[in-house]
């Protein structure tokens, strides 16, 4: 049988599948193609991400279309979003990213919309688990669709709008984007390791610099540093209100980080200070130890 689309150009690749531009009724989307598998965990995990998709809609959640299927291999068809990932648009030496060297006033709305859509998943019940800069899309007008649910989390107990203080087992997602309590001997998640990995996001665009802890070549070094208390250094120029709200989402101990409706509302203002440009290659940037807490920077 013939296709009903043809994948064309490869736009990046999640915890699930790769995604490739394509046109379904004449107009151009995504596919999502999942890697294939014998597992019938991994097939439950396509029908829950499909699922998840299927109800959630909000402004900053990219927007699924439908499903098709074709000689035992799905498709997710969802919205197209023309400038590709955060990462990419932020990355300047690998991956072939745009280099965009986002001003602190457009840093801070894209921190807000991340942390709206946040808000929103939240209040839905769905830990999404593996947020970092490569699974935020960018709109043709540059505003932000969280995507890749293929590690997220739904809360089936919780009731709409309850608390998410009783965190749910688990210990996955990406390692330099991870949260510390995710790497005790019994890893809980909450909707504050999602508000950590916020913090991680809002550092590569303020770093200009997608991969934290440059100096660790591999990742089995990371837990036990972030454990101990390390964190990136943010670049001296960065707004006082952006560093806090950073600082704040580092938190060791995540219920003194914020949800993620203050984290928007800390970011409605306009920035308090512009300055310098971090070095292209992330070489501005160190890492600190603080045994008494997080550092994210001077001052």
């Amino acid at each position: 049988m013939q296709s009903p689309f043809a994948l064309e150009s490869f736009v990046g690749r999640g915890a699930s599948g790769a995604v490739y531009k394509t046109r379904w009724g004449g107009q151009p989307v995504a596919a999502k193609v999942f890697f294939h598998s014998q597992s019938d965990l991994y097939e439950k995990a396509i029908q829950k991400e499909i699922s998840l998709l299927e109800r959630l809609r909000h402004r900053h959640i990219i927007q699924f279309l439908k499903t098709h299927e074709e000689d035992g291999q799905i498709y997710l068809l969802m919205d197209l979003a023309e400038n590709g990932s955060l990462a990419s648009a932020i990355n300047t030496k690998s991956g072939g990213g745009q280099g965009l060297l986002l001003d602190w006033p457009t840093k801070m709305r894209l921190s807000r919309e991340i942390a709206r859509g946040l808000e929103y998943i939240h209040h839905e019940g769905v830990l999404h688990r593996d947020l970092k800069s490569a699974n935020i899309l960018l709109t043709r007008h540059m505003e932000v669709k969280l995507a890749d649910f293929g590690l997220a989390q739904v809360r089936q107990s919780m009731s709409t709008g309850a608390s998410m203080s009783n965190s749910s087992a688990g210990g996955v997602g990406t390692v330099r984007w991870m949260a510390p309590e995710l790497f005790l001997e019994k890893p809980k998640y909450s909707s504050k390791s999602d508000m950590y990995a916020l913090g991680m996001v809002m550092w590569e665009m303020a770093a200009n610099c997608t991969k934290p802890f440059q100096d660790q070549p591999n990742d089995f070094a990371v837990p036990a540093l972030v454990k101990d208390g390390r964190r990136e250094v943010l670049p001296d120029d960065t707004p006082a209100q952006y560093r806090e709200l950073v600082k704040q989402c580092w938190h060791q101990n995540p219920a003194y980080r914020p949800d993620a409706s203050k984290a928007a509302l800390m970011m409605d203002d306009e920035p308090t200070e512009e300055g310098r440009t971090v070095d292209e290659d992330c070489s501005a940037i160190s890492i600190t130890l603080n045994t008494n807490g997080p550092v994210v920077g001077q001052g």
